[in-house]
């Protein structure tokens, strides 16, 4: 059994403080981020230690044997490709201003494997694109696609060329967007011909035509299908012939999409600056436009919607204030949580996210910034959040972890996997948790004393 080193306190959208297990400070790290909810992505957790990326042309290292808090500067404009370790968890991939693609190795923090790529665009760690041209994936934690219709194969560890597969269609130029999803590649290329849309299978590198899914919000897979979200349709691919039946166009720009069972929820526009909550049935593709659920029309994708121990939340626009509402699904009824007249000073919802459990909430405040509330079921009201305590990785190789926090026995802790599942409900037993029953993996625990909220990550081999 290995305990926790590293104690890691998050300040929303400012600091990422490094404590030593003594309580001591090691290192204090100023992390750009806006909006707050972006924090958590320029952390990189390997299995003896961390990679925090401070957007600064460096990344830091804390070993987690040696608790030793390391620079690591490379070129200018570095960004860390993938949030997730690759190959196996030996190597990240790196990008740099050039749009040179090189691996950091894990073990000693060099950098081999330099491939000169073209235009990448920006991957922004959940297979989706915000950048012009769109054209740079991962697929399986492995390939990237970029600008000039290539491949990287990690197995192989050389770069492969689209238009090789695309016999005897031999005329691409270049490739103007791609998304991934599992094994399955969604391309807009050039070719002589004109602009085509290709589905292309990445394990038997077989090509299908497609249609346009170059504003790609949101995947999902059930029942035989594949149904995409984009900026204006759904649409939904049979996984068995990938045959593809668009189902609606959407009115929706700067929507946001949530899954709650067999429903897809999300924002439609009704007329001029009106906006509703519609669902989209998965099973029979009909929608169902709830008339009375009006949500905040800010042209923004600040997510403001959240789907939360089994209810809709949302932020709700008045010409009066903004107002942070709970739907009921079951008696389809809604309760305000949070009012703001216009003309008051107090905090209002900008936007809303669940996160291993807690409904969390960024509240603008006049003059001051941002600030990070949580729902707290018991009162039903907002509560500051005070910074986050993480213990990384106690990388338990037996049947249990030890926790620095205080705890009572028997106290429930709540385990979610790398996905955001649930996966077990384990008590305290002093301040140790017994883990014997997950699989390897990643995973986050949520702990609740009655004062405070505790939340820690760790690796089980």
């Amino acid at each position: 059994m290995k305990t926790a080193s590293i104690i890691l306190g998050i300040s929303p959208g400012t600091l990422a403080d490094v404590w030593q297990t003594d309580g001591t400070p090691a290192n204090t790290v100023k992390i750009e981020s806006e909006p707050v909810f972006n924090l958590w992505d320029r952390i990189y957790f390997v299995k003896d230690g961390l990679f925090i990326d401070t957007y600064s042309e460096k990344l830091l290292y804390y070993s987690n044997d040696t608790d030793i808090l390391t620079e690591l500067v490379f070129v200018d404009d570095l960004e860390i490709y993938s949030p997730v370790a690759f190959g196996d968890g030996k190597y990240l991939f790196l990008v740099d201003s050039l749009d040179t693609v090189s691996k950091l190795w894990i073990s000693d923090r060099t950098v081999s494997g330099t491939y000169e790529i073209g235009n990448v665009g920006n991957y922004n760690g959940f297979n989706k694109l915000y950048a012009s041209p769109m054209a740079a994936v991962v697929y399986n934690s492995n390939f990237f696609v970029d600008f000039e219709a290539k491949i990287y194969d990690p197995v192989a560890d050389s770069i492969l060329e689209i238009r090789d597969y695309l016999a005897p269609y031999k005329s691409v130029n270049s490739v103007t967007y791609a998304t991934v999803y599992e094994n399955l590649l969604f391309l807009t290329v050039e070719e002589n011909a004109g602009v085509k849309h290709y589905i292309f299978d990445l394990v038997s590198h077989t090509f299908y035509p497609s249609v346009s899914l170059e504003t790609v919000d949101e995947f999902k897979r059930y029942n035989g299908n594949l149904f995409i979200m984009t900026e204006r349709e759904i649409v939904r691919v049979d996984l068995s012939t990938y045959a593809i039946k668009k189902e609606t166009y959407l009115a929706n720009p700067g929507g946001q999409f949530l899954f709650h069972e067999d429903q897809l929820y999300f924002q439609i526009n009704i007329s001029g600056n009106t906006y509703k909550i519609a669902k989209y049935d998965l099973n029979d593709y009909t929608i169902t436009t709830y008339q009375d659920l009006d949500i905040n029309a800010l042209s923004n994708n600040n997510p403001k919607m959240a789907i939360h121990d089994g209810d809709l939340f949302f932020i709700k626009g008045f010409p009066t204030g903004k107002n942070l509402v709970k739907y009921d699904f079951v008696t389809q009824t809604q309760v305000i949580i949070d009012t703001v007249a216009v003309g008051d000073t107090r905090s209002y919802t900008t936007e809303l996210i669940e996160v291993n459990g807690i409904l969390l909430a960024s509240k603008a405040v006049p003059d001051e910034g941002h600030e990070m509330y949580y729902y707290d079921a018991t009162t039903g009201t907002l509560e500051p959040y005070a910074i986050e305590q993480v213990v990384a990785f106690p990388n338990p190789t037996h049947d249990e972890i030890q926790l620095n926090i205080v705890a009572t026995e028997n106290q429930i802790v709540t385990l979610y996997n790398s996905a955001g599942h649930r996966v077990m409900q384990a008590a305290m037993h002093g301040n140790s948790i017994h883990v014997k029953d997950l699989v390897p993996g990643s995973y986050h625990g949520i702990l609740n004393n009655g004062i405070d909220v505790f939340r820690f990550s760790f690796i089980k081999d």
